[in-house]
Formats: structure tokens, C-alpha cells, sequence
């Protein structure tokens, strides 16, 4: 059982400063909205260490208990947060494709801009 990290494709800093600098810039990219742009993609690569953090965690104990134990077992408050993520993710992207499937059906693309 293998899974690799997440992680962002550009530094939020890096990203900033070409916006930033770039003179054909968008006007709607102000130097406030860049600067939330970069916070927000720091807060999502924090969410991606602690996630791949528990990740490992959680991989190390189930290799340990398959070489000591020959199985793993979970209790069923583990099976029933597993089953409400699987919810809630097959929720979130359902969500998503509908609000694309009207924003086609309106003419226009899912994200908007004023």
C-alpha cells in the first residue's frame, strides 16, 4: 500500500511574483487579490503536508500490523468516517459536474468573472 504526496506545481511565492510582474496582467489581478491567491495556495500545500503526514502515519501502522499480525483490523468508527468521506467526496464532484453541466447549458464556462 503506496500513495504518493501532493503537492503543488508552483510555490505560491513563484506564482505571485510572476503575476505579479507580468505587465500584461489582467486588471481584476490586483496586488490584494494576488496576495490572497498566494495565502490560499500556502493554506492548500499545509492541507497536503498534513495530509500526506497522517498518509505515512496511517501506512506505517498497517504494515506493522500485517507483519506482526498477518491482518489489520479497524473498529467500526473507522469504517463509518471512511464511509462519510467516500459521501462526502462522491457529493463534492457530483456538485461540481452539475454546476458545469449548467454553466454549459447556459452558454457559458463554470467560472465566471466580472
Amino acid at each position: 500500500m503506496s500513495q504518493k504526496r501532493m503537492v503543488l506545481k508552483e510555490d505560491p511565492d513563484e506564482y505571485y511574483n510572476r503575476m505579479i510582474n507580468d505587465p500584461d496582467r489582467p486588471e481584476i489581478y490586483t496586488p490584494e487579490y494576488l496576495e490572497d491567491e498566494r495565502q490560499h495556495m500556502r493554506d492548500i500545500a499545509e492541507q497536503y503536508r498534513h495530509a500526506g503526514d497522517y498518509l505515512e502515519e496511517f501506512q506505517e501502522w498497517v504494515r506493522i500490523q500485517l507483519e506482526t499480525k498477518g491482518r489489520v483490523l479497524v473498529d467500526d468508527t473507522f469504517l463509518a468516517r471512511r464511509a462519510m468521506l467516500r459521501q462526502d467526496f462522491t457529493e463534492f464532484w457530483a456538485g461540481l459536474w452539475r454546476g458545469e453541466e449548467d454553466a454549459k447549458k447556459q452558454g457559458g464556462g463554470a467560472i465566471e468573472s466580472n
